[in-house]
């Protein structure tokens, strides 16, 4: 059998980490940062049914005829990042949705409403280091804190009474 794929193709060489890989390790540290009471969870997200952010029904999209190139139109990769605090009924709170396309970048932040009402960030990356500063000033967020320490305080006292 003939390999016509080129030799540049390797797993082992990965040039940019995509978006969701730097999500998984910030949730990964948190866990540890926080002795697991309170932990990440990235998750692909799904828009609500009614969300259309460009308003075109999809019955009114017609297919192009086999002469003509592809007009790749490829749904956007687009993931959760919530915290959550196991020891309460796994407790959630969803803190952003990132979106991309295939490509990573540029990628788009959706921030919750408390969030976006106390950081004043451009939600878009154009590449990773914008992308960590995006996220660096979500975790530094008072309200991020604000949360994560709730969420430590109540998981604490509810082991507590648990085990008296």
């Amino acid at each position: 059998m003939v390999d016509l794929w080129p030799s540049d193709i390797n797993v082992d060489q990965i040039v940019v980490k995509s978006p969701v890989h730097v999500l998984r390790e910030q949730a990964s540290l948190l866990g540890r940062k926080t002795k697991n009471i309170v932990n990440a969870r990235i998750t692909s997200y799904e828009r609500p049914t009614w969300y259309n952010p460009i308003g075109i029904a999809v019955s009114s999209l017609v297919s192009s005829p086999p002469t003509e190139p592809l007009d790749q139109k490829a749904k956007n990769f687009e993931y959760s990042f919530e915290l959550i605090a196991p020891v309460l009924d796994n407790y959630s709170y969803l803190m952003f949705v990132v979106s991309f396309d295939i490509n990573n970048y540029p990628l788009t932040v959706s921030l919750a409403k408390e969030l976006r009402e106390e950081l004043t960030i451009e939600p878009k990356a154009n590449n990773e280091t914008e992308f960590l500063e995006i996220l660096r000033q979500i975790f530094g967020a008072t309200k991020t804190r604000n949360i994560i320490q709730a969420l430590i305080s109540q998981s604490v006292s509810y082991n507590r009474n648990t085990n008296d």
